[in-house]
């Protein structure tokens, strides 16, 4: 999560370009950081992991955004049974006509899904997806109910989860149980981390991505109803390395895209996209010295 909640200028322009199509027509011109409004028309101050689905009905091109579960403004205070000095919102929502101006909708959730996340759990990474006529949400949540985990009482037993609607603005309606469960990293509470995940299509089969520096990047198949993984997960990115994973196709390969912080030698440090392709969504990706990203 390092790369998308503390450098939001680059997932903004990541997300956005990736979304429009070549027949888009947005604004000419922009200036970051962009325009995005609450519905009393203040600004949004954060969207950290913004993620971009284009409205596969509307007559005029028109997007929607998905947003971290954060506080967003600091003027919007909490409600009855919010901790700290801010709103929540369960992953904003906000559309656009123009992939530039964005206005609020709602929010995907009115709390934390029940059954699914425990309590205080985060709802990270958004991934929206229309497949097959619907649309999915998928998500991280930090701390799954203790039904889900195999070890309870523990608040870093992270997964995958997903909500389905009709309409990109909802309402969603969550999956009782995990797309990814929690993956043992140790014995008691030690898990990897199911973090940022990515959802892909590739000749009807669909294909999930989910990790991070805690354990590694992993791809692995969907069950046809885009419900819950199947199959055998495969290592595409290298623990303690990379996070953050996009996958897009483009002229015959699949290309991965992630951020890491082990990107410069001397003075130089911070975070970095780096890049592999592959001929199918399994992958292996690699990069363009022909390294696999999922060495270490």
């Amino acid at each position: 999560m390092g790369l998308q909640r503390n450098l939001a200028a680059l997932a903004w322009a990541l997300a956005l370009g990736l979304a429009a199509p070549v027949s888009a027509a947005p604004a000419a011109t922009y200036r970051n950081p962009l325009r995005v409004h609450l519905a009393n028309g203040a600004p949004a101050q954060n969207c950290a992991d913004p993620a971009v689905v284009r409205d596969a009905r509307a007559r005029t091109p028109t997007w929607y955004l998905y947003c971290t579960s954060d506080p967003v403004s600091k003027t919007e205070r909490p409600l009855p049974g919010e901790s700290g000095p801010w709103h929540f919102h369960m992953i904003a929502i906000y559309r656009s006509t123009d992939l530039v101006n964005w206005n609020y909708v709602g929010d995907a959730f009115a709390d934390r899904p029940a059954g699914l996340a425990a309590p205080t759990s985060g709802l990270w990474a958004p991934e929206p997806e229309y497949m097959g006529g619907r649309y999915y949400l998928y998500f991280t949540v930090t701390d799954v109910a203790d039904a889900h985990s195999p070890e309870a009482g523990c608040a870093n037993d992270s997964a995958i989860g997903v909500a389905v609607a009709d309409s990109p603005a909802g309402p969603w309606v969550p999956a009782a149980a995990p797309v990814v469960a929690p993956r043992r990293a140790g014995p008691g509470c030690d898990f990897h981390w199911t973090f940022d995940p990515k959802v892909v299509e590739d000749g009807g089969r669909k294909w999930i991505y989910y990790g991070s520096y805690g354990g590694g990047v992993f791809v692995q198949p969907l069950r046809a109803d885009g419900l819950a993984a199947a199959g055998t997960p495969r290592k595409v990115g290298a623990a303690g390395r990379y996070e953050g994973a996009e996958v897009v196709r483009h002229g015959g390969w699949w290309y991965l895209f992630a951020s890491t912080t082990d990107c410069c030698n001397g003075p130089l440090t911070g975070y970095a996209v780096y890049a592999g392709r592959a001929r199918t969504p399994a992958g292996p990706f690699l990069d363009r010295l022909g390294q696999d990203l999922a060495a270490a």
